[in-house]
């Protein structure tokens, strides 16, 4: 993937599975608009690629998620 989001990190190996960790340790992952719209730019971008067999959405930091940033 080209492109670089700022709340969302990627990583496709050579097996075909892509890593995609929300990427907002500043406030233990909490969901905003800006991730919702870059996760789902992100899940579409993959789910065209023919490379990638699995995705595995994991945590970065010491939080999965806090919720919502509202």
């Amino acid at each position: 993937m080209a492109e670089v989001f700022s709340t969302v990190s990627i990583d496709v190996d050579t097996r075909g599975i892509a890593t995609v960790r929300p990427a907002r340790e500043e406030v233990l992952n909490a969901f905003d608009e800006t991730m919702i719209a870059e996760l789902t730019l992100v899940y579409e971008g993959l789910d065209m690629r023919n490379d990638v067999r699995v995705v595995v959405l994991r945590s970065q930091g010491r939080a999965f998620c806090a919720g919502a940033d509202l």
